[in-house]
């Protein structure tokens, strides 16, 4: 479908623009349905490095998908950090945080919010 393109897409150009390239190519893919009421999903499983789950009524959202992939894609560049490997981990450590505000300041979220 065109939108799973899009998205496909979308994480080639923001690892790109955003990642300098660094993160691995993974499965990024559409789901009816996610665990813990959220719209968005990095999963280890998936593949070697992992895949992207993103909530399927978002795809008439593109700001909102944008959005939230560029928060998993955090995530996956963050997959071997020990504050996001740690079992009861929030997932939402400082180092996540530091990577949402290094997103920020690089202007990732310029034109999507």
């Amino acid at each position: 479908a065109v939108v799973a393109r899009q998205l496909e897409r979308a994480y080639a150009a923001f690892n790109r623009k955003h990642f300098g390239g660094g993160l691995p190519p993974i499965p990024v893919a559409w789901s009816r349905k996610l665990d813990k009421d959220c719209v968005g999903w990095y999963t280890p499983e998936g593949g070697e490095d992992g895949a992207i789950l993103i909530l399927e009524d978002l795809k008439r959202f593109p700001c909102v998908w944008r959005l939230t992939l560029l928060h998993e894609m955090a995530h996956v560049k963050l997959r071997n950090h020990p504050d996001e490997t740690r079992s009861n981990s929030i997932k939402h450590s400082k180092a996540w945080v530091r990577e949402m505000r290094r997103l920020a300041a690089a202007g990732a979220f310029d034109k999507i919010w």
